[in-house]
């Protein structure tokens, strides 16, 4: 959680275009799934995966969130969290704010999680 933190804060708008992308790239992946009769059962295992993208994705965001709002050194990383998950509580209770807020956290962590991926791949030495 974070790498996926300290993603969104240095690289916010790389974040979203991955987030996008991602997003795009899912529902593409589902339509194919869905279209080609053999693998439709491959079609909750894409679910599943994608679930865990996003909850991982709302985990480093609210991360993010908790290290904006608390900048006292003496906090520690499961004080940061669970404020930054408070606060994203707080603001889904608000019926127009949800779904926006929803999405962009969705998108944005989705984004975090393959930028962060993708980086971990890229300093892998080659041999």
């Amino acid at each position: 959680m974070l790498n996926l933190a300290a993603n969104v804060r240095e690289y916010p708008l790389q974040c979203g275009l991955w987030g996008l992308g991602g997003l795009f790239a899912v529902i593409l992946l589902i339509i194919f799934l869905a279209v080609s009769l053999v693998v439709i059962p491959l079609l909750p295992l894409v679910g599943l995966a994608v679930t865990i993208a996003f909850v991982l994705g709302n985990m480093g965001i609210a991360l993010w969130v908790g290290q904006i709002i608390l900048t006292k050194k003496e906090r520690t990383t499961m004080q940061e969290f669970l404020i930054g998950m408070l606060i994203l509580g707080f603001i889904g209770l608000i019926p127009v704010l949800e779904g926006l807020m929803s999405s962009v956290v969705n998108i944005f962590g989705l984004g975090a999680l393959i930028t962060w991926l993708l980086s971990k791949r890229r300093t892998r030495s080659v041999v």
